[in-house]
């Protein structure tokens, strides 16, 4: 016989709300189904994302995370996109505020300190506890930007999906003598 608590899969909060941190979230999310049980907070360009990839999501545009923390006590970890809006910030000093766990994943290569408000005056209050990127030039950057914050190196999600999509494609092309270049 199983035992029950061994079958359940740990509950992870994500918010997003920029579209490049909502790509790259949504594709973890694909990806590691299996092992969490994902709980989708979402808010502008990231619901269409996440409506795109049939994840369901939540509409949250409540600037106030105090019930939204009381309601999910339980949670292994806050997963977070970042990006210039302060809402996935905001969640991320909210959440470490009640002793949750947080990671905010990188999607791209600029304006590290900036997604977590500085240079607001306490800025740092809205790191979290750990910051994942997807590419060693990524890494190193974070790891220059962040000195007291745990940076991790991971498979980047979204990657895979594009690679994936462009094998498909190419697998689908009736004229294969043709490159498309875009920058």
């Amino acid at each position: 016989e199983r035992n029950y608590r061994s079958m359940s899969r740990a509950k992870v909060l994500v918010i997003c709300h920029d579209a490049g941190g909502a790509e790259i979230v949504s594709a973890y999310i694909l990806a590691h189904q299996q092992r969490y049980r994902f709980f989708v907070f979402v808010s502008g360009p990231a619901m269409k994302i996440f409506r795109r990839k049939r994840i369901a999501a939540v509409l949250f545009e409540d600037q106030s995370f105090h019930d939204f923390f009381v309601a999910h006590p339980d949670v292994l970890f806050v997963l977070a996109g970042t990006g210039a809006s302060g809402m996935e910030a905001r969640a991320i000093a909210s959440a470490r505020a009640r002793g949750i766990k947080t990671v905010a994943f990188l999607d791209h290569w600029v304006n590290y300190r900036e997604r977590f408000r500085y240079p607001e005056a306490g800025w740092e209050a809205h790191l979290p506890d750990e910051i994942w990127v997807g590419d060693q030039y990524g890494y190193q950057l974070a790891k220059e930007c962040f000195s007291h914050v745990i940076i991790r190196l991971v498979s980047n999600p979204y990657f895979q999906e594009v690679r994936a999509s462009y094998r498909g494609a190419v697998a689908r092309a009736t004229q294969h003598d043709a490159i498309l270049f875009m920058s």
